[in-house]
């Protein structure tokens, strides 16, 4: 593997969708036909409507990808940006850090 292509996991697939809209390392995945009436509102960060299907569905993104996986596109990430303080704290430390 070289330094462009990311490791198969459920998170580096564009189907991987956050279980909440804070930091997280869980996940749904889009791809999965039970969240299809709820794709705009899971999309607009609601979910209110399918709270509980979310909660049922929801697993680590750092599984193995199946062979449905679409590798991320990832952009440069400024380190001066919050973005890019997450990410750093998550590479030194190997958690996300929800205070920030």
């Amino acid at each position: 593997m070289d330094d462009e292509t990311l490791a198969r996991f459920c998170s580096n697939c564009h189907s991987f969708f956050p279980d909440c809209d804070e930091i997280t390392e869980h996940g749904i995945c889009l791809r999965d036909d039970v969240f299809e009436p709820f794709i705009d509102e899971l999309l607009e960060m609601d979910y209110s409507s399918c709270r509980e299907l979310v909660e049922e569905k929801k697993f680590l993104g750092f599984r193995d990808a199946c062979e449905n996986y679409d590798e991320i596109e990832i952009e440069e990430i400024d380190e001066n940006r919050f973005l890019g303080e997450v990410m750093a704290k998550y590479k030194e430390t190997g958690e996300f850090d929800q205070k920030l």
